[in-house]
């Protein structure tokens, strides 16, 4: 089964899924100003599209161990990412914010 890795937040009661791209080439080249996409470590280590996030019924998440990741270089950006993720919370919390006043 293919695992979709993201992020959530919550707004009240709901809780909404905003997924991660594994890094790409084209990150590079989105603005560190758009609202709608967040760059963990300016696009290295991947994006957290806030403009894909969807409401997610809490009967569905998995909460996945990194550690227990065979593949080494997934887990090493899995591990760099939520290290990100941590740091930047407030940053991340703002935009999703935004994101979702204009939804």
């Amino acid at each position: 089964a293919r695992k979709f890795i993201g992020v959530l937040f919550a707004i009240g009661v709901k809780q909404y899924y905003a997924p991660m791209s594994s890094p790409k080439p084209k990150h590079a080249k989105i603005s560190g100003k758009a609202l709608d996409i967040y760059k963990l470590d300016g696009g290295k280590l991947g994006v957290i599209n806030l403009n894909n996030m969807i409401p997610v019924l809490g009967s569905v998440i998995i909460d996945i161990d990194i550690r227990q990741e065979p593949d080494i270089r997934y887990r090493t950006l899995l591990m760099n990412q939520a290290r990100i993720i941590r740091a930047e919370g407030d940053k991340i919390k703002k935009r999703h914010k935004y994101c979702t006043r204009l939804s």
